[in-house]
């Protein structure tokens, strides 16, 4: 089976909230201390002058970023979010530039701070913190907020491409973290610059995006570009973002060069974090009655090797990490494949309208593994989803790395699948039997549902073949059958052969062709308890 299951003794969650490492890690003993240099950072033009100045840092001790004044650090969450930019005063707000920007306050838990610059002509100018660009609602005496304090974020505005008010199209703040979305949704699952040493049984790294510099666009451009610089006790890099919104997909072309200060246990690239609390295969607690809640029902892989991969989250009761060796990538990403109202029935999250993420390398990604985290959480305000790429080969520290990709912030399913029809749901039913212990779960039945054109069109007189392979556990029973609506359902019996998880793989063909994606599924021997709040 291609899946590798791994159980972590350190439960790490996926959040924002997890930039505040970055004020407890120590500085190396490199050199001295160099970070937050404005005279350094005015230099920067070009993505290759940034790259430059992160191939410098890497001959300097990591500068950790200043923890902000108690007057913002001690702020409620309540008290955080009236603090409001006010966005007549954002840069370049007003004028013919089809985006301008604005920056988050420092506080609560954004508690990084950031250097924000334009590059107009290839002349950069420094924006600093200015307390006259936000409403404090009373939260706050701005006299009292030093005047050093620097920004937390940025965030990109403009219009999509209907007629309508400016509004928040691209941020990032957090770390690496940053977000959007396509017209009419909201922000969801969230795409990271890079993550170090994640999901393992040591501290994770968190790089932090420390400066910003926004090109300005010219006149009616469809895309604005900013430059980023990385750094955290092991890694520095050069960033360039290109964002073009869009109705359906918002694309974000990321172009990154990292250089290294020291070796790195694990490097993963293009990281997403997601929320999943549950859904289809895991139903919610007794005093909720919404059908699911989550920002993402699935990771979508697409490989030379075995076409398109769909993997639906799950629930354990302890953090599990997987991973699926793959020889040649061509794109994996969370998505919202499911997001018809009624299937969340919230009016308040409206988790129907968040956007699905996915990440496709410019050119394909050899030899490595696409790693799944999914963790255990006690309520939906926290990220426990990941999803990245690794390389197989231990990272070179003596040399740069360059790669280059694409995020789509899109409605739904990616449109590029064709060739194959899709799992749209499926269920889980476990029945206890007389022959279950405490020891041996019983056995569970699960039924997925394929849709898709593939499938709509098959003539023959007999039943697709349904490839099937089971790891932990084994399958005494499959039926395959066809809907009145030309979809097919695949039922499935397994047994587990204990506590472990079942890893199950299966899709339908004809003559050896593909009808299905490969629906692959880590299916919990015992359904996990969700905590009380």
């Amino acid at each position: 089976m291609p899946i590798n299951i791994l159980r972590l003794t350190l439960l790490l969650i996926f959040s924002v909230t997890f930039a505040a490492h970055l004020f407890a890690q120590q500085p190396d003993k490199k050199k001295k201390a160099y970070g937050g240099d404005i005279d350094a950072y005015m230099k920067v033009n070009s993505f290759e002058t940034l790259s430059d100045l992160a191939k410098d840092l890497t001959q300097y001790t990591f500068d950790p970023m200043p923890a902000p004044a108690d007057v913002l650090s001690d702020l409620t969450y309540e008290q955080y979010r009236q603090i409001e930019f006010k966005y007549p005063r954002g840069v370049w707000w007003g004028g013919k530039t089809p985006f301008w920007f604005e920056s988050f306050h420092r506080g609560f838990l954004q508690r990084g701070k950031i250097e924000l610059f334009t590059l107009i002509d290839g002349k950069t100018e420094h924006v600093p913190y200015n307390s006259e660009d936000f409403d404090y609602h009373g939260v706050l005496d701005p006299s009292k907020v030093p005047a050093d304090t620097g920004h937390a974020g940025l965030k990109i505005a403009g219009r999509f491409p209907r007629i309508g008010d400016g509004e928040e199209l691209l941020t990032f703040v957090g770390s690496s973290y940053f977000r959007s979305r396509p017209d009419g949704f909201s922000y969801g699952a969230s795409a990271r610059a890079l993550a170090v040493n994640i999901a393992m049984n040591l501290p994770e790294e968190f790089p932090a995006l420390r400066a910003f510099w926004v090109i300005k666009p010219i006149n009616h451009s469809k895309t604005v570009k900013v430059l980023a610089l990385l750094d955290s006790p092991r890694v520095t890099g050069a960033y360039q973002f290109d964002f073009t919104p869009g109705i359906y997909e918002s694309v974000v072309l990321v172009k990154g060069r990292l250089h290294f200060r020291h070796q790195i246990e694990k490097l993963a690239i293009a990281p997403i974090t997601s929320m999943w609390m549950w859904g289809d295969g895991f139903p919610g607690p007794e005093d909720d009655n919404r059908p699911a809640v989550h920002d993402s029902d699935g990771v979508l892989m697409q490989t030379e090797e075995d076409g398109w991969v769909w993997r639906p989250l799950s629930r354990h009761s302890y953090p599990s990490t997987s991973s699926r060796p793959v020889k040649t990538l061509l794109g994996f990403g969370a998505l919202q494949r499911n997001n018809a109202f009624f299937h969340f029935e919230d009016y308040n999250a409206n988790y129907h309208k968040r956007p699905s993420v996915y990440v496709r390398p410019k050119t394909p990604w050899k030899n490595g593994r696409v790693e799944f985290s999914e963790f255990p959480a006690a309520h939906e305000g926290i990220d426990n989803i990941g999803v990245y790429w690794v390389f197989n080969d231990p990272v070179d520290i003596s040399k740069p790395m360059d790669f280059e990709y694409d995020v789509l912030f899109l409605v739904g399913d990616v449109g590029t699948q064709t060739e194959v029809s899709r799992a749209m749901a499926f269920t889980v039913d476990r029945k206890p039997s007389a022959e279950s212990t405490p020891e041996i779960p019983g056995p569970i039945d699960i039924e997925i549902r394929f849709s898709g054109d593939s499938l709509r069109g098959y003539e023959h007189n007999v039943m697709p073949r349904l490839d099937l392979k089971v790891a932990n556990g084994k399958s005494p029973g499959q039926s395959v059958r066809r809907t009145e609506t030309g979809d097919f359902l695949v039922t499935v019996t397994i047994e587990p052969d204990g506590e472990a998880p079942v890893d199950m793989e299966l899709f339908l063909e004809h003559d050896d062709k593909k009808l299905t994606e490969n629906f692959s599924y880590l299916c919990p021997a015992r359904q996990a308890e969700i905590p009380k709040e």
